[in-house]
């Protein structure tokens, strides 16, 4: 047994040997006040070594019983200090934390978790009451005389206000208002659908240690209607994360400088030089991390010889998302003076493309197309009618750089024009062409094909034969001469049909062509079909 087993054992083993020595002494009182009393006779003999027994019997119970007390409460004691009687208080907080975020009661409300464990034990109540932390969070629908609670357990400590409207003016007003007076605690604030005058009334003062900032409105805004030019009092220094849905802050506001985090969504912009202000807010936080235009509406054109031709520098850049459902010509005003990394991830959403060309949505200069290594082009519907084409770009570790939802008609047209004729990729080496059902997109993906020689990987699935035929090699075409690796999956092709499309790239075919080292068929051909025996043998195939 190690030393500290046998410190533990100790104290108990004092006890016991305390218990021992004083049955000793009770034995030898019992034996020598016996032979004392042995010389009174028979009868006061029996008498009096019943009375010294008696006597004894209740000293040893008595004993017995403290030795029994003395053991129960040092073995308490042991279990106390032991690790899994006694877990860290912070332990146990991140434990009702979790417990109070998560949906424990189907329909209850996500306040009364904390308030059932502080009631559980005066021990679990105690540490909740101790970890002012627990009760940070103000949630949705929180009752007025919770929230109350809440401000007052929660000490001093930083604030995360989130707050859904009731539907009732004058009670979103009084939650707003019950939470400004701790203002000064708020680390992030997100408020949903409550009105415009309520919000401004709760954040009039300035919030010193706010860093994140959410508001949402039910109604669309523009900059000629309500506004949150006063928010905070002009002072908010902490802040960095800012998302504005349906509301309007005026562009020259402090709000938006030293941000990381910028999205504005579905305001209408309608002053003149209001696309100019814009760009200035970008030039205000050069650190932006993200930036995110969606559904946004400039009315107002700028002039063709516009002061703000200047480069804007976001080196920070790493997501740059945009939605669109009308003209596209102020994002592409925007990004034709933003300069990003190559690392940044641009992602669009259009609901109104209709076949226009991609570049005059996103223009060629970013940095991002020369750092593109393989493409992805997958339609979703019927070509020609309402469809959505989905292309997405991967860098050369499959870090996503470029992610196009494109819904309306003629997309793939658009797209591939651009990428044809617009955009330069000169790494471009894997393509995945998915879904490719008109024939009359063939031609285009030709051009596509023939401006990138670099090309070693290329997939073709539920595309036309048309499109498979494309890689015959001819006098006057020779397209992917670099073509490694072809994937057919899901396509109208036999194997003869591939021989006749492919067979000069296989190794009997011209001395002048590099062979594909692998063909990767899927659903594989069955085994009596016409022309599979001699393209196995002609090539590598795999079936997947």
């Amino acid at each position: 047994m190690n030393s500290t087993a046998n410190s533990e054992f100790k104290p108990m083993q004092s006890v016991l040997d305390a218990a021992e020595f004083a049955g000793m002494v009770v034995r030898s009182r019992v034996i020598s006040r016996t032979y004392c009393e042995i010389g009174e006779g028979p009868q006061s003999y029996a008498e009096a070594n019943r009375r010294g027994l008696d006597s004894e019997i209740n000293f040893l119970t008595h004993a017995a019983s403290q030795l029994f007390e003395s053991v129960v409460s040092r073995l308490r004691a042991r279990n106390r200090l032991s690790s899994i009687h006694r877990l860290p208080d912070e332990l146990l907080a991140a434990t009702f934390n979790y417990v109070a975020e998560s949906d424990f009661y189907a329909g209850a409300p996500v306040y009364r978790g904390l308030l059932l464990i502080s009631a559980v034990s005066s021990d679990w109540r105690r540490i909740a009451l101790h970890c002012p932390v627990l009760w940070s969070r103000i949630s949705p629908h929180t009752p007025l005389s919770i929230t109350g609670l809440f401000l007052e357990r929660s000490a001093a400590v930083e604030l995360d206000i989130r707050y859904d409207t009731t539907g009732d003016t004058q009670l979103d007003y009084q939650h707003l208002e019950m939470c400004s007076h701790h203002v000064n605690r708020w680390k992030s604030l997100r408020i949903n659908g409550v009105e415009i005058s309520a919000i401004e009334e709760a954040t009039r003062v300035p919030a010193l240690r706010l860093e994140a900032l959410h508001i949402r409105s039910s109604t669309g805004a523009t900059d000629r209607g309500q506004s949150l030019g006063g928010i905070f009092g002009g002072i908010a220094p902490s802040l960095s994360h800012v998302v504005l849905e349906a509301v309007y802050i005026p562009l020259d506001s402090f709000i938006y400088h030293n941000l990381t985090t910028l999205v504005i969504r579905n305001v209408t912009f309608r002053r003149a030089f209001a696309i100019q202000a814009f760009l200035d807010i970008l030039v205000a936080s050069p650190r932006l991390n993200k930036l995110g235009l969606h559904h946004l509406a400039f009315t107002m054109k700028p002039p063709l010889s516009s002061p703000s031709d200047r480069p804007i520098p976001l080196s920070h850049l790493r997501v740059l998302e945009i939605s669109e459902y009308e003209e596209a010509w102020c994002n592409l005003y925007i990004l034709s003076h933003v300069t990003a990394p190559p690392s940044l991830c641009l992602i669009v959403h259009s609901s109104v493309f209709k076949g226009q060309r991609l570049d005059t949505m996103v223009p060629a200069t970013l940095d991002l197309f020369s750092h593109i290594h393989c493409l992805q082009f997958a339609m979703e519907g019927a070509a020609g009618a309402q469809s959505t084409l989905r292309v997405r770009g991967f860098g050369s570790d499959r870090t996503p750089l470029l992610v196009l939802t494109l819904e309306g008609s003629s997309q793939y047209q658009g797209v591939l024009s651009a990428f044809a004729d617009g955009y330069t990729m000169p790494h471009l080496c894997v393509v995945e062409l998915e879904s490719l059902s008109d024939d009359s997109t063939i031609p285009l993906t030709g051009r596509f094909l023939a401006r990138h020689n670099h090309i070693t990987d290329l997939a073709f699935h539920k595309c036309p034969a048309s499109a498979v035929n494309l890689l015959t090699v001819s006098p006057g075409r020779f397209l992917c001469p670099q073509l490694a690796r072809l994937l057919v999956s899901s396509c109208p092709v036999t194997p003869f049909g591939l021989l006749g499309a492919i067979g000069s790239r296989t190794s009997g075919g011209a001395a002048s062509v590099v062979p594909i080292q692998t063909l990767y068929i899927s659903p594989p051909f069955a085994a009596a079909s016409r022309g599979k025996a001699e393209l196995e043998q002609r090539m590598n195939v795999a079936y997947v």
